[in-house]
Order: C-alpha cells, then structure tokens, then sequence
C-alpha cells in the first residue's frame, strides 16, 4: 500500500503497486506536485476570517505551492494558516491590512500589506527565512518611515540641517552642548549645568612641570617614587608625623644598647634594668666533639657521651650518673625466628614455647591434623567418616519395560526437575522426572528425531544454567553427524519441549559417550566429542542457546597423543566454575595411558593446552565407558574415573595452572582386582566435600563408594551395593539444594529406578575442636595438641590467610568454608597462628 513524505506528501508507492498506471500515479503523484512546490503559485482570497490552507496526500493542494498571493479585501487583519511542516513560501500581500503567517499552534510573522516577504516554516514555527545579507548594493531606496537616530538617521523627514554659525546667535547652553560662555582662556570646568570658567592653578590643577604649593589638601594613599624628603622632627617627638631616617638613627640607639667596642661576638642581656654584653657560649677551643650543659648558673662545654670506638651495636645507658656503652641484645647468630625474652637480669634468645595440652587418642591420629574432644574426654581426629546413606522415596514409578543399553541424566535446578535420556526400542527418549518426598514421578517421554533406535550411549544431557535449557548432545542415526537440539522443561505438566536440532559438522562421526558440561564462566556449554581423523582428535565446540535454537562456534581439537589415535568411545570432562577453563580425559587406542588437556574459552573460541599423559599404576588404561569428570572446589583440581585392561579401576586428579598447564596430582585403585569397573558416574558433596563414585562390581552389581580428597591423595570408604546383579547403566548427578546425589539404573532390560543418597556425617562441632595435632600417635597413646600460639606443625598455608577446620577435619581458607570453626591465621607455609 503506497504511503507518502512527510512535508510534501509526495506518493511513494509500494513494491510492485499500480501495475499498469505507474506513468498516471508517478505525473498526477510526483512529478506535477514536485513542480508545484518549486515553481506553483497559490492565490489565496482572504474573508473576514481566518484561512487554512489545504492540503492533500498524492494530490494538487494550496500549501504546497512555493509562492502565496493574497488578496480580497478582508478589512482587517487574519491569519493565514500552513502546515507544520519544513517549508519555503514567498508571500505577496495585497488585501489592504497586514496579514500573519502561521502554523495553527505556533507562531508567525506579520506582513504587511503590500509587502513581498520570504518565509519558511521550520516544522513548528514560521518565521523569516532570512536575517542576514553579508554585502548588498541598492540603487535606490525609498523610506516608509524616517531613519531613527540610533540607526544612523536624524529621525525627521526634513532634509533642513543646522549650522550654528549661521543660525545660532548669543551662546550655546550646556544643556544643548554648548560651554555657556563666549571666551574661554587656559584650562577650563564646569559643575553639569551653568556656564564653564576658567581653571585656576594650584587650587584646582597641579601644573606638569615646577613646583606648586598644595595648602590644606588630602592626598588618599599616595604612591612616591625617587627619593622623598620631609622635615627631621625634634628628638623624642611622639605624635603622627612622618619620622625621616636621621630622626630614627638620633633617637633609637642612643640610650638603648651599651657601647659595642671590644664586645665581638657577644650577646646582648639584661638584669631587668639595664643592657650589657654578655658572652653566653663559653670557648669552643679544644672541645671539639662535646655538648654545652649547664648547671643551672654556668654555662660549659661536657662531654656527656663515653667514647664510642670498639663500642659498634651496643646502646647508651646511665645508672643515673655515669653513662656508659651497654650489649644489651645477646649475639643473634644461629638465632633466627626466636624471640628476645629476660629472666630480670639478662636477655637471651628463645623459643616462645607454644601453649599445648596433653590428651589420650580414640583411634589413631595424623599429625597436622585438626583433633577434638569426644564425650569421654579423649582426642579424636576431624572428619567426616565416608559412608553412603540410601535415602527412601517412598512411591517409585518406574519408566520403560525394556530398558536400552545407555542412559544419561541432567538435573535443572531452576524447575528442580532431573531430565533423563534413555533409548527404547524404538528411539532414544527424553523424560522429566521429579522428585519429591513423595516419591519419583515420570512425565511423558518424547521422542528425538534421527536418533539411534538402541544406542543410548550416543547421548548425553547438560543443564545451561545460563539459559535455562538442557542441551541434548548425540549423534543422528541416519548421517552420524555430531547434533544438539535444546530442551525447555515445563514444571507444571511435567514435561520437556525440544527445539530443532543442529549439527555442528556435516561428517559422520559416531559420537560414543562423548560429554557435554555446562561451562558457568562463560554462561555455555561445552560439546566434546572424538573425531574421526587421521589420527583420531578429541574435539570441542562452544554451544549458545538462544530461546529453543542452538548455535555452534569454531571447533578445536587436540591429537598427538602418547598412544597414537584417541580411543573412541571413552572421554570425560567438566568446567572450572569461574574462570572459563575446562579439562577433558580421554583414553588412547594402545591403552597405555591416563590422558589429560585442558583449554581456555574467549567468547566462542576454545585453545586446548599440550595433552599430558600418565602411568602411575603400570597398566593398561582407558578412560571410563560412559564416565563423568567432576571439578573438587576445596582443591581447584579436576577428577575423572579410569580402567585399566585387568578390569581394575579408579579416580584421578589434575591441576590446571597458568593458561592451560595441567599437572597429575593423584590415583586411587578404587575399585577393586577382578571388579567390572564399567559405567562409573562421579558426583561431589559440596556439604561433606566428598567424592561419589557409582561402579559395576563382579556380576554387574550397582555399588557406590564415597571417597575423600586429601589434596594429595585419595581416602576411600566403605561401598554401598544399591542393586543386585545384573544392574547397569546407571548415571548420578549431586542436587546442591538437598546435598543429595541421585541414582538412576536399570538392571537387565527393566525398568528405570531411582535412588537418592546421602553421605557420611562429621565428628566436628562449633564447640569441640580442641587444637592441631603436634605427631602422629597410634590410639591408646598420649598426644600433644597445640591450642594457642604459633606452631610449626601445618603445610601449605598462605601467610595472612585464616584458616577453619572443614567438616572432613582438613584446614581450608574461611572464604570457601562451608561448615566448620575458625583455626588461626597463617603465618607462613609451615606456621599456624592458633586462635585459643
């Protein structure tokens, strides 16, 4: 549909209008409107009354003219009324009265009648379109009215000027500009209104030049230059008039000091009556190095310091009346860190010994380790015990009747929903299951397009915190492309909305248990997957939801591993919590190793560090089928689980320092020789700061292990069976709002079954921590427990840090405790200043 412009309301017509009349609309629309505006004329016939002049979309109107004539005879004056909008008009008017130009709201400008004027309306107001010529030549001018005086002009219409010499007689008033007088002679004044006379000289001016007597006048502040002279007072005159130098010199010293002569460098004094030289400072000669004292009456030179030669490091003391050198601080070879203490009559160095009680131990304790009192008085060390707790649900519903061979699950804490995959033998499934103390309810699966009918390993679930959406990471089933397609749960039907999928490559790469994490330092998730390259790389690729649509970055890999081409089927990873950085583990081909990279993230661009590869055991490795990797807070380290080929496994730790250097921390044989350790999920307790690790035992059972971190090592507790043979691929994930993980496996080709577990409890209270352990003593014996006071037996604590004792009985900064009591503040890498 055309539209049209604002101030000329020319057509503009639409795409593909006025198929067949394009030539009428452009002549009748643009082209004899344009001419109007620039060259029309609009002959206005004014009433007695106002006019408005027309206007029209597209079409011949009065407002759009470039010229106005105004006529009729309207008998007085009106206003002629133009659209607000930017314009030019030249008006004529000839109605016989003077005529204003304006827009209807705002102002406007008069013309008068028979007057031709340029004016432009600037979209609120009319108003002259110029006020300003830089150089005009005009060869005749006519008047209207007389030019004023202020213009340049007389102010009169008469062309009579005036010469006072010939038509003034007598004199000239002051009032008209004149002297009112006839003759003048020299200088003359006046006082504003009568006739000037003559100045007289000296009474009312000072001549340039000789000298003139000033009687009786008042100079205000006068400034003198040269050398001005006056009349000397009589000695001892005492009023205001002006001292000169000679009635100074006269009178100031005359009676006021004694006589100079033979008293060089003295001082002046007095009795209280008289001036006299004094020589206060007795002789300097041969008493070079002393100090003036005095005894109250005499002045001399004393030398109040014993000699100082041989004296170096010693301090000045006096026993009141002889001052002497003293060593008052013992030598402080040998002595370092030790304190300067007394026993009232000489200093020595010492050890300031650090307050400690003596206590029996229940059970064995570490040394450095924090201790507390048990309800029999004995010291027990801090900690938690590593158990694991199966929390009922109450009524459980299960989900399918022939279970696949994968499942994976993620947990949406904004809905407190868990979403879980699982493949059926028609597709793989998405499902929303909640949790409550009532129970586990499923919501109704739904179906995802292209995926394996059997496989459920080819996906895994991430929640983007961000977004507020589960990512879906798996690979078509009818290309093998790598794919994502977003989740949207709804909490209140218990159901989960996919969005359309998207592949981030258009090669078939088979994706097997390959992780998606949520990455929360830069608000994304993270897909990685191996690809299927000459040698085979792990690849990783930042994902930005956007409402139900999913977009992918640059893809980066990492090859050249130790063991030549990357296993497959076996990679983990998880992120840093703040700093963008993520770790991912991945077995080789050869199996002859634990491997380890870590990558930086900047917008959507990943940069993988140099892959590290590890051996600690002398086994064939290979990370975890169908595996998670967790990151530890309390250590800043990233856990994965591994297998070796003689069925054993475990949990490994790495640190990523710098940009991307990572560095292997520890291993642990968690599960034991013999054991199927396949399908492990790792979960961390945020509240007890303790490592969950779900495995497969000897006939598949379904065991958990809780494990503690030590920093440096690993200390496992005692597995919990959660199902009997034949369970299997079960995931587990922690919910930080109920410090709970939950379980989720099937047992043979049955049904889906949660499980929700708890860990063990700590032995630390806010009012029974006692102090740190001093030695390690085996139970039954005595140890010291330092309680206050500095003491050497910590490590690795960070001078001006303050420490707590954690919940697991470890020493950890206050800024990330989470359940503890304050220890001490460190002092340096071995030394804890102890509270009390």
């Amino acid at each position: 549909m055309a539209s049209y412009t604002t101030s000329l309301r020319l057509v503009l017509p639409a795409t593909g209008e006025f198929p067949g009349t394009w030539g009428t609309q452009a002549n009748n629309g643009l082209t004899n409107l344009v001419d109007a505006s620039i060259a029309g004329t609009a002959s206005i016939t004014m009433v007695a009354a106002n006019y408005t002049l027309s206007t029209a979309n597209g079409a011949a109107d009065e407002s759009r003219a470039m010229f106005l004539v105004l006529g009729g005879t309207p008998g007085g004056s009106y206003n002629v009324i133009v659209p607000a909008v930017s314009k030019l008009y030249f008006v004529t008017n000839s109605t016989g009265a003077a005529q204003t130009v304006k827009t209807s709201a705002g102002t406007g400008i008069s013309v008068p009648n028979g007057a031709r004027i340029a004016l432009r309306c600037d979209g609120t107001n009319v108003i002259e379109a110029l006020n300003y010529v830089g150089s005009l030549t005009i060869g005749s001018i006519t008047l209207s009215t007389p030019l004023g005086i202020a213009s340049g002009g007389t102010g009169s219409s008469s062309t009579t000027y005036c010469s006072l010499t010939a038509n003034v007689s007598g004199t000239l008033p002051v009032g008209s500009g004149g002297t009112g007088a006839t003759t003048l002679t020299g200088l003359v004044k006046g006082n504003g209104t009568s006739a000037f006379s003559a100045a007289v000289a000296g009474t009312d001016y000072v001549t340039p030049t000789g000298s003139e007597t000033l009687s009786n006048k008042t100079l205000a502040s006068p400034v003198m230059t040269g050398t001005p002279t006056a009349p000397t007072a009589t000695a001892g005159t005492s009023t205001t008039q002006v001292a000169t130098t000679a009635f100074v010199a006269a009178t100031a010293f005359s009676s006021v000091l004694p006589g100079q002569t033979g008293n060089a460098g003295k001082f002046v004094t007095t009795d209280g009556t008289n001036a006299s030289w004094a020589e206060v400072y007795p002789s300097q000669t041969g008493n070079s190095g002393n100090f003036l004292t005095t005894n109250g009456t005499t002045t001399s030179w004393a030398s109040t310091y014993p000699s100082q030669t041989g004296n170096a490091g010693k301090i000045l003391e006096t026993d009141g009346s002889i001052v002497s050198w003293q060593a008052k601080y013992p030598t402080q070879t040998g002595n370092n860190g030790k304190f300067l203490g007394t026993d009232g009559t000489t200093a020595s160095w010492t050890t300031v010994p650090t307050p400690a009680i003596t206590m029996t131990a229940s059970g064995a304790i570490t040394a450095q380790r924090p201790v507390i009192a048990n309800t029999s008085g004995q010291a027990v060390e801090a900690g938690v015990t590593a158990s694991t707790t199966v929390i009922a649900l109450g009524a459980v519903q299960t989900q399918q009747s022939a279970l696949g061979t994968e499942q994976w699950m993620a947990y949406d804490s904004a809905n407190d929903r868990y979403v879980v995959a699982f493949s059926t033998a028609g597709a793989v499934q998405v499902a929303v299951l909640q949790l409550s103390a009532a129970g586990a309810v499923w919501g109704t699966p739904v179906a995802i397009a292209g995926t394996p009918s059997t496989t459920g390993g080819l996906i895994q679930l991430a929640y983007d915190a961000t977004a507020g959406k589960i990512l879906i990471w798996y690979s078509q089933v009818t290309t093998g492309y790598p794919a994502a397609v977003v989740g949207t749960v709804n909490p209140t039907t218990n159901t989960i909305t996919l969005g359309t999928p998207a592949t981030v490559e258009s090669v078939a790469r088979g994706l097997n248990k390959n992780p998606v994490f949520y990455n929360a330092g830069i608000g994304k998730c993270i897909c990685v997957w191996n690809r299927s390259t000459t040698p085979t790389a792990v690849s990783a690729v930042v994902a930005t939801i956007t409402g139900t649509s999913v977009a992918f970055g640059a893809i980066a890999s990492v090859s050249g591993v130790s063991g030549g081409n990357i296993e497959t089927d076996a990679t983990s990873g998880c992120a840093h919590p703040s700093n963008g950085k993520f770790a991912v583990f991945f077995g080789d081909a050869s199996y002859t190793g634990i491997n380890a990279v870590a990558a930086t993230v900047s917008g959507t661009t990943i940069t993988f560090g140099t892959a590290i590869q590890t051996n600690p055991f002398a086994w064939g490795f290979r990370m975890l089928s169908a595996s998670n990797a967790i990151y530890d807070p309390q250590r800043d380290q990233f856990l994965g689980t591994f297998n070796g080929q003689s069925s054993t496994g475990g949990v490994c730790s790495f640190t990523v320092t710098g940009a991307t250097t990572v560095t292997f921390i520890a291993a642990t044989t968690a599960f034991a020789t013999a054991q199927a350790a396949l399908h492990q999920g790792l979960t961390y307790n945020t509240s007890q700061n303790i490592i969950n690790c779900v495995y497969s035992a000897t006939g598949s059972n379904c065991l958990i292990l809780p494990i503690l971190n030590t920093g440096a090592a690993f200390t496992e507790g005692t597995p919990t069976t959660v199902a009997a043979a034949n369970a299997s691929r079960w995931i587990s994930v922690y919910n930080a709002s109920t410090n709970r993980s939950f379980l989720l496996y099937g047992v043979g080709a049955a049904a889906s079954t949660p499980i929700d577990f708890a860990n063990g409890t700590t032995n630390l209270t806010l009012t029974n921590y006692v102090g740190i352990a001093s030695a390690s003593v085996a139970s039954g014996a005595s140890v010291t427990i330092n309680v206050l006071g500095m003491t050497t037996t910590v490590s690795g604590a960070v001078p001006g840090t303050a420490y707590a004792v954690q919940s697991v009985g470890g020493l950890v900064p206050v800024s990330s405790l989470t359940l503890g009591t304050f220890a001490g503040i460190g002092v340096s890498a071995n030394t804890l200043l102890l509270k009390g």
